[in-house]
């Protein structure tokens, strides 16, 4: 059923796109943003490796609603951005690039909807460094409410600092198309985040209730260069400078396969004690 979801919302979307409809209202554009991301490998769909990442947190109205957006610094101009609604983040346009000291300035974003018109600028980010990915990611403990520990990585002489850790669940059985209007990609709906943990966290506990029976999740450490002239209430994407996203998947298994499970070992005990004796 959450499939189906997103296939029904894409094909919304591009029913929108493709008659001109749109929803004529003032366009508003909160926590414009632009950093570098170092992604891990991963089964949800995003984008790996050392890239620019750059967008909007939250555009109203939304894609699904008729708004476009387009990007421009330097000689990329008005490069479409993709239209992205995870549960934790509604109406969110972005786009990244692999990683490029010449498009390290600022952008230019533009948004339309009907006539309405409306345009904000990302941030800088310099010449910040790359931030590494954690180690050793795993999960351990209950299979619904497992501890999710790590290894903090070496910064030194990168250039920048970790300022904060975070984790955030996708689930991996709830795809959500991402869209510019001529690609469609299909990527993990996120759909929790566990805050600010400190600047020092090696691990988090899986609350009760975040993960079901059956169910396949990915989850995502994030390590976080903050700027220090983010504005006054800025979201987290918007005060970010640098981040890293290290992945694992993490998959609950339905109780017949437990069952299973449970037999093959007793078996193997029996087999192994008949041996012995």
């Amino acid at each position: 059923m959450n499939g189906f979801r997103g296939l029904a919302l894409a094909f919304v979307f591009a029913l929108l796109l493709s008659t001109g409809l749109a929803i004529a209202a003032p366009i508003t554009i909160t926590d414009p943003y632009h950093f570098r991301q170092n992604n891990s490998t991963n089964d949800a769909g995003f984008p790996v490796g050392d890239r620019l990442r750059y967008g909007a947190t939250l555009v109203e109205p939304s894609g699904f609603l008729g708004t476009l957006g387009t990007a421009s610094q330097g000689a990329v101009v008005a490069a479409p951005l993709f239209f992205r609604s995870f549960e934790v983040l509604p109406s969110e346009f972005l786009a990244s690039r692999p990683y490029s000291s010449t498009l390290t300035g600022a952008w230019t974003l533009n948004f339309t909807n009907g006539s309405d018109t409306a345009s904000a600028t990302t941030p800088t980010i310099g010449d910040v460094g790359i931030m590494p990915h954690v180690l050793g990611l795993s999960a351990s403990g209950d299979l619904l409410t497992p501890t999710v520990s790590w290894t903090l990585p070496s910064v030194s002489g990168l250039g920048l600092s970790i300022d904060a850790v975070s984790l955030y669940i996708g689930d991996l059985n709830d795809l959500v198309s991402v869209s510019n209007g001529t690609i469609t990609n299909l990527q993990t709906n996120v759909f929790f985040t566990s805050g600010p943990l400190g600047a020092s966290a090696t691990s988090f506990d899986i609350p009760v209730g975040v993960l079901a029976i059956g169910g396949a999740y990915v989850f995502g450490v994030v390590l976080s260069d903050l700027r220090s002239d983010a504005p006054a209430g800025a979201g987290p994407f918007a005060r970010t400078l640098s981040r890293s996203d290290t992945f694992l998947t993490y998959r609950v298994p339905e109780p017949a396969t437990l069952a299973l499970l449970g037999l093959a070992l007793a078996g193997l005990g029996f087999s192994r004690g008949r041996k012995l004796h």
